[in-house]
């Protein structure tokens, strides 16, 4: 649950990792509570590199991926958000 007044960021859905990691370190350097990474056109090798380097940049920012929870498993990710 996300505590009431937090900030809960989302990556843009670029396909662009170097991108997505830009913004989630911008994110976790404005105290952001989560960063919730919705990038389906990246691989999971890609994917689980960001994840990790976040971890590393932002160790109390939590990071959720969208649809992937192999990922999220892998990378050591807070959660994983599921579609429909």
């Amino acid at each position: 649950m996300i505590p009431p007044g937090a900030l809960l960021v989302v990556s843009d859905g670029s396909g662009h990792g170097e991108r997505v990691l830009e913004r989630g370190r911008a994110a976790g350097a404005a105290g952001a509570w989560g960063y919730q990474i919705r990038e389906p056109r990246l691989g999971g090798r890609e994917l689980v590199r960001l994840v990790e380097a976040l971890a590393v940049s932002c160790p109390s920012m939590r990071i959720i991926v969208n649809d992937r929870v192999d990922v999220a498993l892998a990378a050591g990710a807070f959660g994983a958000e599921l579609g429909e």
